[in-house]
């Protein structure tokens, strides 16, 4: 039995964003489970500065990133958060994308990272530091000859420092280390993320460190957005990063809405380069993953950049 033309495109325009649609009724579904347990809770300052994200929080995203090589990529994704004590968060955020290359495309699940994550504040000392570590792991659907992801598993350790002259003016430095061999390098993100009534704007410098294969080039990246408080810790979220060396994209934004972006922390994805991330996967910063790999030419063709 032959389909009609008409029906037939119907079908491919279906099966190509059928899991996007899933991928947005999960996350939509999550948010909408996190506001309604925070709607009896009393409510609090619209005041950015003030915001928490509740027990279970959660966010959608969507964004689109390019490379200087013409690969392209557009991707959303669902965030997770689940603080089980005050001091230890636990996250994750699934998603689906699709990359183009030239005239090769294709789509599928993304990696997934999953990360535990500890805070310390000293908030009767001056300018309030406080101090984060964590664990992460990223689980690949795919293998390394996929356009998606590293198509492999990765384990990385992390470090932040972060320390508040005023209740609306943060700054953080923070390191990420691999774990295991062949998965990236490690790297370095300063930020800063001032509150201005209901919204917080942030800006941050990533930047890879250690050695790239032959053919692929560390990645270094300048970020910065806006998150605006819509009511309680429920936010919207725009950012932007500008690739500043070859190895990163040439540029990449988000749009997100969600409990999960609620004031300012270095457990959250409050700033701008956690949120690009979080959409896009780990290229939109400095752990690329693509120049720590079997072949550097490979690499870098992979990800577009050469």
């Amino acid at each position: 039995m032959t389909l009609p033309l008409s029906e037939t495109n119907s079908l491919m325009r279906f099966t190509s964003f059928g899991p996007l649609a899933v991928v947005g009724v999960v996350g939509m579904t999550a948010l909408a489970m996190s506001l309604r347990a925070q709607t009896s809770a009393p409510s609090a300052q619209n005041d950015e500065s003030h915001q928490v994200p509740p027990a279970f929080a959660s966010g959608v995203t969507m964004g689109a990133m390019r490379f200087a090589g013409g690969r392209t990529e557009n991707a959303m994704s669902v965030v997770l958060m689940y603080h089980p004590l005050r001091w230890l968060n636990l996250s994750t955020a699934p998603g689906y994308a699709r990359t183009s290359f030239g005239a090769v495309s294709s789509s599928g699940l993304t990696d997934v990272p999953f990360s535990v994550a500890a805070l310390r504040g000293f908030n009767d000392l001056t300018w309030s530091p406080s101090i984060a570590g964590g664990l992460s792991t990223t689980l690949s659907p795919g293998d390394t000859s996929a356009a998606l992801g590293l198509g492999r598993s990765a384990v990385e350790a992390s470090a932040a420092l972060t320390v508040s002259p005023t209740d609306r003016l943060d700054f953080s430095a923070s390191l990420s280390h691999p774990l295991i061999s062949n998965t990236g390098n490690g790297s370095i993100s300063l930020e800063t993320a001032m509150v201005f009534g209901r919204t917080t704007g942030s800006l941050g410098l990533s930047a890879e460190v250690g050695s790239a294969d032959s053919a692929a080039v560390l990645s270094r990246s300048l970020a910065m957005g806006l998150a605006y408080s819509l009511a309680g810790p429920l936010s919207l979220t725009v950012d932007a990063s500008h690739g500043l060396s070859g190895g990163a994209p040439t540029w990449a934004m988000s749009v997100g809405i969600g409990t999960a972006f609620a004031g300012v922390s270095p457990l959250s994805p409050t700033s701008a380069l956690k949120r690009l991330k979080s959409t896009l996967g780990s290229k939109t910063t400095a752990t690329s993953g693509y120049s720590k790999t079997a072949s550097g030419a490979s690499a870098c063709k992979k990800a577009g950049t050469c």
